[in-house]
């Protein structure tokens, strides 16, 4: 899982097909699940958001506190 700019599209390039969670995403870039405030796919609000499986085409919108917060 990557981005190639600042666009916010994440790229999954696997050999292995299989769907593919916000929660890996997450651990991929380093982010603490406990930081992440609110999730949204198409904006519907995402209870189990560490579970979701990315699908193509999907908005996913992630709010992350900052350290101030």
């Amino acid at each position: 899982m990557h981005t190639h700019d600042t666009s916010g599209t994440t790229h999954i390039e696997s050999t292995t097909p299989r769907e593919y969670t916000v929660g890996e995403f997450l651990k991929v870039r380093g982010t603490d699940p406990s930081m992440v405030t609110r999730m949204t796919v198409n904006g519907n609000e995402v209870a189990d958001f560490l579970n979701h499986e990315m699908k193509i085409g999907q908005r996913i919108q992630i709010e992350i506190m900052t350290a101030s917060s």
